[in-house]
C-alpha cells in the first residue's frame, strides 16, 4: 500500500530581510510533516538561495484524538512440568537363617574304666565309678574316708543307680550272714550316701527344708535334681530332729518284703546310727572313671 501524497500549501507570506523570506509550507499526510520552503539571501552577495526546513511533526492531528501506543503485555506461561514420582521398590532380602549344628561328641566309654573293685554307672556324659566300703563310721568319718580314695560320698544320678547300690549292700548283709550260723533272722543295716543339707535348711524344720528340696549332692558331678529323692524317704522323714540332721542314709535289708528296704532317712553327722533295725555298717564312694 502506499500513501497518497497530500499537499497542502498555506497562504505564502513575504519577509524581507537580507536573511530569508519564507516563500510556501508543504504538508505531507503520509508522515505528517510540515515543511516550510524559504529563500534565503545573502547581503553581501544578494544572491537567493532555496532552502527547506522541517517545522514539526503532528502538527494536524487533534491531540485529543492520539492514540497512544498499545502496549501488549504478553504472558508466557511457563511450561507445567509434571514430575513423575518415581519410586524404587526395594528388593526383598530373604535372610535364611543359619543353624549351626552342634557337633556331636561322641564319648568312647571303652577309654574310661573304673579301677579295680569300683562299679562303673554309665551317666549321659561321662562314665561313674563308686565303691563299698564297710564299717561302723559316722558322716564326718566317711567323708575323709572317701577323700582318702579321691572319691566323695556319691550321689545317685538315677533311681537305678540308687538300686544297684542298694542290691549290692543286700548281698554284702546276706553273705555276712552265711558267715554265721546263729543268725537265723533277716540282718539290715545302713549305709551313709552323698546327700547334705543346704546350708540355709541346716537349722529350718519349716517349708521346704523338710522336704528334698532342703538337700543338696555332696559330689561336684551328680546334678539329677533333687526331686528324685522325694519318693525314696522313710515314712514323717526329713525331720531335723534337734536341728543337726544334716546327712541321710539308706536303709538295706535282706527282708524282701521290707517297706524300708533302699529308703532313705536323715541323720546327725558325729551320731553313730546303732538304732537298730538298721545299724550304720558302711557308706558309698563315687569319682568319675579315668582313662
Amino acid at each position: 500500500m502506499f500513501s497518497a501524497l497530500v499537499l497542502l500549501i498555506f497562504p505564502i507570506y513575504s519577509v524581507r530581510s537580507c536573511e530569508k523570506s519564507a516563500n510556501y509550507h508543504i504538508y505531507d499526510s503520509s508522515t505528517d510533516t510540515l515543511t516550510v520552503h524559504y529563500t534565503e539571501r545573502s547581503c553581501a552577495s544578494k544572491s537567493c538561495v532555496e532552502k527547506t526546513k522541517v517545522v514539526g511533526k503532528n502538527v494536524l492531528r487533534d491531540p485529543t484524538t492520539t492514540k497512544k501506543p498499545t502496549t501488549t503485555t504478553t504472558t508466557t506461561k511457563k511450561p507445567t512440568t509434571t514430575t513423575k514420582k518415581t519410586t524404587t521398590k526395594k528388593p526383598v532380602v530373604t535372610t535364611k537363617k543359619l543353624t549351626t549344628k552342634k557337633p556331636t561328641t561322641t564319648i568312647n566309654r571303652k577309654k574310661f574304666k573304673c579301677q579295680s573293685g569300683w562299679t562303673l554307672s554309665a551317666r549321659s556324659n561321662y562314665n561313674w565309678c563308686w565303691q563299698l566300703f564297710y564299717g561302723s563310721v559316722n558322716a564326718l568319718q566317711a567323708i575323709t574316708a572317701c577323700n582318702t580314695q579321691k572319691a566323695k560320698l556319691s550321689g545317685f544320678q538315677s533311681n537305678d543307680e540308687r538300686v544297684k547300690v542298694r542290691n549290692a549292700v543286700v548281698a554284702h548283709l546276706k553273705a555276712e550272714s552265711a558267715k554265721s550260723l546263729l543268725i537265723t533272722s533277716p540282718s539290715a543295716g545302713s549305709i551313709m550316701i552323698g546327700m547334705e543339707r543346704t546350708d540355709k535348711c541346716k537349722r529350718s524344720k519349716v517349708g521346704i527344708c523338710n522336704t528334698s528340696a532342703g538337700f543338696g549332692w555332696m559330689d561336684s558331678t551328680t546334678n539329677a535334681v533333687m526331686s528324685i529323692a522325694n519318693s525314696w524317704w522313710t515314712s514323717s522323714n526329713p525331720d531335723n530332729i534337734e536341728g543337726q540332721q544334716y546327712y541321710v542314709v539308706m536303709y538295706a535289708t535282706t527282708d524282701t518284703s521290707s517297706q524300708l528296704n533302699g529308703r532313705i532317712d536323715d541323720v546327725e553327722k558325729k551320731l553313730l546310727n546303732k538304732t537298730n533295725p538298721f545299724p550304720t555298717i558302711g557308706f558309698v564312694c563315687g569319682k568319675v572313671a579315668a582313662s
